[in-house]
């Protein structure tokens, strides 16, 4: 099922246009912040949005050095135990 899902998603984005790709990238990159976001506001209720910020670019720079050594590695659903 996953692989079905994955050649779906292969296929969907094949016949995309590159700036409908790009769009496509961009509205996933921001909701991947805004979800971050708002998990940093669920954990610090009082904090303002400077503090959030800071405490975002914190884990993303903490993301970045660990894909950079291999510790944090994408997930290819070819390789996904069943």
């Amino acid at each position: 099922m996953v692989e079905a899902i994955h050649r779906d998603k292969i296929r969907r984005a094949q016949a995309m246009t590159p700036d409908q790709r790009m769009e496509a990238a961009l509205d996933m990159i921001d909701f991947a912040y805004e979800t971050m976001e708002n998990g940093i506001r669920n954990e610090q209720p009082k904090a303002d949005q400077a503090t959030i910020t800071r405490i975002l670019r914190d884990r993303l720079s903490k993301i970045r050095r660990r894909s950079r050594i291999g510790i944090l590695m994408p997930i290819n659903p070819a390789h996904e135990t069943k």
